[in-house]
């Protein structure tokens, strides 16, 4: 147990780095850590894709793309719903593909008998032909589909967890992870309940029940077989070294009454990405205050960071292609965040969309190929 000591210089450490105002970054951001490490040249994201039902209807973002997969850099797959023509409040599952690197973009349904799917969360490709996607049904349940041909053709099945699916990850064609939210028992409209990490040894024929969390996970992030991390709501980050088997917290100090500060637990991770053993980065928002961070780590998560504090924006994903260069987006849907030296200082870099909607997920082939999924488009970053 910290001492009483350990406890104030931590508040206040945790109060100064709140009491620096984060201004949206015009450019070099005030008070950052460090320079970047070189000069990025200007972007802006323009659409890529848009659903042709959409472009004449006044509320565009009923058309919502969820999650990306970039398989490489002409192949990407992208899980969204549509709004069902005639009838709005009914949502139907899509699956939007580019082989050519995202010259043409091809829409499928995916329907699957027995199963009345309510939203297509996530997806992850292994390959050009494999990769699963993964929903929620109207009764609550998560659903779970399956292609071997690129996409084409799905075969999905019902599981026996009531819980909304977050993020799907495999590290092969066996071995598979999902997050999903629960709702808490005292809270039916809530999404912090305790949780289940559910795991596939056999390409996802069958699921079950890897290990019980107190909370419930926003995302996942693997670096192999072995080595992956859960953001959770409330704020959390677990850690396992044993492909699932058993997961330990890691200490942010966001977590519940961390730095004996109220505001600490109003924090959930919304999303968690590695690119080695080492390196890490982790974006938190505070709904209630419109408030975000972003934080690293360079050693595992042994130890946490805060690189960059937000007021006013909700950070929804963060992306590195490599340990210095890397993306985020959030709620605002005005701009997209651009680092070069790790996440200590960011760029914007405007988003060319009419509608101000959040972008939910990023997606990277490399750095001259990334692209952000959300409410209304896929929108791809273009140096000028």
């Amino acid at each position: 147990m910290r001492s009483n000591k350990a406890a104030i210089i931590a508040a206040v450490v945790f109060l100064a780095l709140f009491s620096v105002t984060c201004r949206k970054p015009r450019g070099d951001q005030p008070g950052a850590a460090s320079p970047a490490s070189g000069t990025p040249r200007s972007a802006h994201w323009e659409v890529a894709y848009q659903s042709p039902q959409s472009l004449n209807q006044p509320e565009v973002p009923l058309w919502s793309y969820n999650s990306i997969s970039v398989v490489s850099p002409n192949v990407v797959f992208v899980a969204a719903d549509y709004p069902t023509l005639g009838n709005m409040e009914k949502r139907i599952g899509i699956i939007v593909r580019t082989t050519d690197g995202g010259a043409t973009w091809i829409e499928s349904q995916l329907q699957v008998k027995d199963i009345d799917l309510a939203a297509l969360n996530a997806i992850k490709f292994v390959s050009p032909t494999t990769g699963w996607a993964v929903g929620v049904d109207g009764s609550g349940f998560t659903d779970v589909f399956k292609t071997t041909d690129g996409g084409q053709t799905w075969a999905g099945k019902k599981t026996s967890f009531k819980q909304s699916p977050t993020s799907v990850f495999f590290s092969g064609k066996d071995n598979g992870w999902i997050g999903g939210v629960a709702t808490p028992p005292d809270d039916p409209e809530g999404e912090a309940g305790p949780s289940d990490i559910m795991a596939s040894i056999d390409g996802g024929s069958t699921w079950s029940p890897q290990y019980h969390l107190p909370v419930s996970i926003n995302d996942l992030s693997f670096t192999g077989g072995s080595s992956g991390w859960a953001g959770g709501i409330p704020a959390s980050i677990y850690h396992t070294s044993d492909g699932g088997k058993t997961w330990g917290p890691q200490h942010t100090g966001l977590e519940g009454g961390a730095a004996g500060t109220a505001a600490a637990s109003k924090f959930g991770m919304r999303t968690v990405y590695f690119v080695d053993d080492m390196h890490g980065w982790a974006g938190a928002a505070d709904t209630d205050d419109n408030k975000s961070m972003v934080l690293g780590t360079t050693n595992g998560g042994v130890n946490w960071t805060p690189l960059w504090i937000m007021n006013d924006e909700i950070v929804r994903d963060v992306l590195f292609v490599n340990q210095q260069e890397g993306w985020a987006v959030t709620s605002s849907g005005e701009y997209a965040y651009h680092t070069t030296d790790g996440g200590h200082r960011w760029l914007a870099e405007v988003i060319k969309f009419p509608q101000r909607v959040t972008f939910y997920r990023l997606g990277a082939a490399d750095a001259n190929r990334v692209w952000a999924v959300g409410g209304g488009a896929i929108i791809r970053r273009v140096e000028e």
